[in-house]
């Protein structure tokens, strides 16, 4: 595990993230602490993975992932109508639930290409 988990509820993790995530007093490294938790956690509880090895590695990607689509500036741009172009996010647990499966599935084309073009070096 990458960071300790600190000592409070999950549930607790998400709604601090989004009290906070589009405030002034937002403190990023909580929110990237959090994140990781949160992604490590439903990991886990939805058994996304065979090898314990990849749990980290993936939660690291989401949370990362997660913290940029959080903090896009799209959020702020207006499309003509008057509606951002990137909404807000008013659930991040919710959006993180809807999302995962489909992060698992770009983690994994992500690692087996790299995996495979380190292979395809060996052999050469």
């Amino acid at each position: 595990m990458l960071y300790k988990k600190p000592p409070i509820k999950y549930t607790e993790m998400a709604m601090y993230i989004d009290s906070h995530i589009y405030s002034d007093d937002c403190d990023d490294d909580k929110v990237f602490v959090y994140l990781y938790h949160l992604s490590l956690m439903l990991a886990y509880k939805y058994k996304l993975f065979k090898r314990k090895e990849y749990y980290d590695d993936f939660a690291l990607t989401f949370a990362e992932d997660m913290y940029l689509r959080l903090k896009n500036p799209k959020q702020e741009i207006l499309k003509e109508d008057g509606s951002p172009k990137i909404p807000k996010l008013s659930s991040v647990l919710n959006y993180m639930k809807r999302t995962i499966y489909g992060r698992k599935v770009t983690f994994e084309q992500s690692y087996y290409s790299q995996s495979l073009s380190k292979i395809s070096e060996l052999q050469e």
